[in-house]
């Protein structure tokens, strides 16, 4: 069975890294010197989110390999499916957190929304993306 931190970080964590990264060098090319801060604020949350993930792993671990290094598979062991899962649905919540506030700023900013509609898209975004993540890492044992 594949661990579930491990596919959360494969898949979301790890794509949304480089996508944050990409756009602070864009903005930082173009001069847009406070979107790039908010890029680089959210590379900053999303290490986080990864630190959270792993939380028996030092920094010198995390820095390893979070998802191959010896701590990891140590932690992958040791670490019940139960306490796996918790983990990884309130990643999945703080991840929805971190791009609806970023969508929530890019339709204030980019799309000239007023702030409460920023504020509402900023929040339905919030619901929709964290709700559509924790789907896949539900077990059968967690529908009930």
């Amino acid at each position: 069975m594949v661990d579930q931190a491990k596919r959360l970080e494969i898949a979301v964590v790890r794509p949304l890294d480089i996508v944050f990264l990409t756009s602070a060098a864009v903005f930082l090319f173009k001069g847009m010197w406070w979107w790039a801060a908010g890029c680089v604020a959210g590379v900053f949350y999303l290490g986080v989110i990864g630190s959270k993930l792993h939380p028996l792993q030092s920094a010198k671990d995390l820095a390893q390999g979070s998802v191959e290094g010896p701590a990891a598979r140590i932690e992958q062991e040791i670490l019940p499916n139960e306490v796996k899962q918790m983990l990884v649905l309130r990643a999945c919540t703080r991840i929805g957190i971190l791009l609806g506030v970023a969508g929530g700023f890019v339709s204030w900013g980019a799309f000239g929304l007023r702030w409460y509609l920023a504020l509402t898209v900023a929040l339905l975004l919030m619901l929709l993306i964290s709700t559509l993540l924790k789907l896949p890492f539900r077990t059968e044992k967690s529908r009930r």
